[in-house]
């Protein structure tokens, strides 16, 4: 199986869907669905797992922001 982008940001960041899902308060199965394409999340969630993913990023050698990170997790996102 071949991991979308979504969840090669979510793992480069050595978080389970599990860990995201506590992080943040999105339910796992919507954090699955989401990955792979099969439904959109809100823009709330989408900035709760953006900021929660930047925490972790923060604790690596990778400069990004919550705002990248949102444009990478939902490219239609209105908040740019």
């Amino acid at each position: 199986m071949k991991l979308t982008e979504r969840a090669m940001v979510r793992r480069r960041a050595g978080l389970t869907q599990h860990q995201l899902a506590k992080r943040t308060g999105v339910h796992v199965p919507r954090i699955s669905l989401w990955e792979n394409g099969e439904i959109d999340l809100s823009e709330e969630e989408i900035s709760r797992i953006a900021k929660a993913i930047a925490r972790e990023l923060e604790l690596r050698p990778v400069a990004i922001t919550p705002r990248d990170l949102t444009q990478i997790l939902n490219p239609t996102s209105s908040l740019m």
